[in-house]
């Protein structure tokens, strides 16, 4: 489904460290694609998404859809566009897309490095008529980064708020949106001897959600988790 090629540029700005960092990525890529395909069917097909956040336009190809990427580094959207998709220069917080004018938004690996998580949140439900999909790191405990690391430096992971799973629930509640599915990724075991021992410890690494509008979750009146 994705090649290591693909996945080389994957971060435009900041090159994949090892082979263990590439399989990790591509093992959480492809999880995200079996959870849009499994919530959303053949509607896939037809839709029409905007990725923020996106860097290389992977998700949309992949999926098969219509759909722009965007991101606040110009050097990421480049990127996107040299993959035949749609990209756009612009920031989660303050979108300058329409209200409503796509199906759905997504937001994977960008809601943890933004300044204003909520402002973000409100802007993805704004621009999309029918639900978000949105990942965050999974941590037992949410944690604040310090103000004034480099956004530059790649030892830094630039994050500075990574909610743990009942804050996350909790900073929805200030939104119209709310939470349809779910799904744990979990890390994906090193290639090589320590294969069989790390499948006995792997861990949770990340969170999906699939958020819809309040007044469509109350009218269908379900709640469907995948783990």
């Amino acid at each position: 489904m994705i090649t290591d090629d693909e996945l080389q540029n994957h971060w435009v700005v900041q090159p994949m460290a090892s082979k263990w960092q590439l399989n990790a990525t591509k093992h959480r890529i492809i999880e995200t694609i079996l959870f849009i395909r499994k919530i959303l069917g053949k509607e896939v097909d037809h839709m029409f998404v905007v990725d923020v956040g996106d860097t290389d336009g992977l998700l949309i190809r992949k999926l098969g859809c219509k759909g722009v990427g965007i991101n606040i580094v110009k050097e990421c959207v480049e990127n996107i566009k040299a993959n035949n998709v749609p990209g756009l220069v612009g920031d989660v917080q303050n979108l300058t897309l329409k209200s409503k004018s796509v199906d759905y938004a997504f937001c994977f690996e960008t809601i943890e490095h933004v300044e204003n998580p909520l402002l973000a949140l409100k802007e993805l439900e704004r621009v999309s008529r029918k639900g978000v999909f949105v990942a965050i790191p999974f941590t037992l405990e949410t944690r604040v980064r310090k103000a004034g690391y480099s956004l530059i430096d790649t030892k830094e992971n630039q994050h500075i708020f990574e909610f743990c799973e009942r804050d996350f629930i909790n900073l929805l509640t200030h939104t119209n949106l709310v939470i349809s599915a779910k799904k744990y990724i979990y890390t994906k075991p090193a290639v090589g001897m320590f294969n069989i021992i790390q499948c006995f410890f792997r861990r949770k690494s990340w969170i999906l959600f699939f958020l819809k509008p309040r007044q469509q979750y109350k009218s269908q009146m379900q709640q469907i988790y995948y783990y």
